[in-house]
């Protein structure tokens, strides 16, 4: 501030935070939305999987069945990792470069 003689500064520390703390009803209701379809993959995924299907299968019926249950589209690339008896499914963001 010294060196620019600039003595009209804001605080924005949190700003966008604070703002996006707020939501509307329409966002709530978005938001429910997508929670129910996503609980919903998860319990239909649980009878869809087989032994030997590809994470590549599963991603592809992950992706067809949120948007044919409503989904406008997909926030990011559907991963899946399985390993034993679990299996995963992530964001593209989350996975570690080689």
């Amino acid at each position: 501030m010294r060196k620019y003689k600039i003595n009209n500064f804001v605080e924005t520390e949190n700003i966008i935070e604070k703002q996006r703390m707020i939501k509307e009803e329409q966002e709530i209701k978005k938001i429910e939305m997508a929670c129910k379809i996503t609980d919903d993959c998860f319990s239909y995924l649980q009878t869809f999987i087989k032994k030997g299907m590809t994470e590549k299968e599963i991603a592809w019926e992950i992706e067809k069945y949120f948007l044919s249950h409503g989904a406008e589209g997909l926030s990011f690339e559907t991963i899946v990792a399985s390993r034993t008896k679990f299996f995963y499914a992530t964001c593209y963001a989350n996975r570690k470069k080689n």
